[in-house]
């Protein structure tokens, strides 16, 4: 009987592991949906579930909210001459740049490939004019250490506030034609 209680311990420990084991697996497929794993920032799906409550505040007068976007400066350059892993270290090091020079309340987004966006909440167009020349000059002023190389980057930006009428497409859209 005794051996009996500690097979029947033993089996519902068991199961218990591997339930949990599994609930942390789903978590963490849940956060793959919404995270970038390379540079560990939203990726465009999380970004925009994230910039979807501040587009309907905009709708209402207060302070404003900017969005930021911006490009890698000749990226395929470094893909190309050093090999994708130094491209790999390059963006992570970048998303770590960019997010010392951002407030907490603020949320940096990797939108595809080498596209960034940030998203300034009770920012207006001055002051997140100010926030993209400072990450500019951070990337700038730092080398990234990859096997092969020293890389030195720049970047370009565009940045926008966003407006009462706006949907996602035209926010993006007049903070792309900022960028070019």
């Amino acid at each position: 009987l005794h051996s009996g209680a500690l097979y029947l311990l033993a089996l519902v420990g068991g199961f218990g592991w591997l339930l949990l084991g599994r609930e942390r697996e789903q978590a963490e497929l849940a956060r793959l949906e919404v995270v970038d794993p390379l540079t560990d920032v939203p990726n465009r799906r999380g970004f925009f579930q994230a910039l979807a409550p501040w587009m309907a505040l905009a709708r209402r007068p207060g302070q404003p909210t900017a969005l930021v976007v911006f490009d890698l400066d000749h990226f395929k350059r470094i893909n190309d001459g050093y090999g994708h892993p130094a491209g790999d270290v390059v963006l992570a090091h970048l998303a770590g740049t960019c997010k010392r020079q951002l407030r907490d309340s603020d949320l940096l987004g990797r939108l595809v490939g080498v596209e960034f966006a940030i998203l300034l909440p009770r920012t207006n167009l001055d002051d997140a004019t100010m926030v993209a020349e400072r990450m500019r000059a951070a990337i700038e002023g730092e080398r990234v250490k990859t096997e092969r190389a020293l890389i030195s980057l720049t970047a370009s930006f565009g940045v926008t506030t966003i407006r009462p009428d706006d949907s996602t497409v035209t926010l993006l859209a007049r903070a792309d034609e900022a960028l070019r």
